[in-house]
């Protein structure tokens, strides 16, 4: 009988940075038990998929998305990817409006 032996994938955690309707970028980190699984994240609001990215060095990442989230009650989930692009990882972010001057 043939048998494989597949590689068993650490979990990913993720954190993302509250993110204030306006504000550039979705920021945070992220930690991973096998080195270098992490090579890209998305974004998803509202159910609609944007486009990976590459995530930065250090365990850190950041996505544009000024032009994406628009509201505080937008529903808005990261996803990360490994390099054949199978997620590894997902998290909330926590929308927040604006603060009055």
């Amino acid at each position: 009988m043939y048998e494989q032996r597949l590689p068993i994938l650490a979990p990913v955690t993720c954190q993302a940075a509250p993110y204030t309707v306006g504000s550039a970028y979705v920021t945070g980190s992220y930690t991973e038990g096998n080195v270098g699984l992490v090579q890209q994240v998305s974004l998803d609001v509202n159910g609609y998929a944007y486009a990976p990215v590459p995530v930065l060095p250090g365990g850190t990442f950041r996505y544009y998305g000024k032009d994406k989230i628009q509201h505080v009650g937008d529903y808005v989930l990261l996803r990360f990817y490994t390099h054949k692009h199978a997620v590894c990882g997902e998290q909330i972010v926590d929308v927040r409006g604006a603060r009055k001057a």
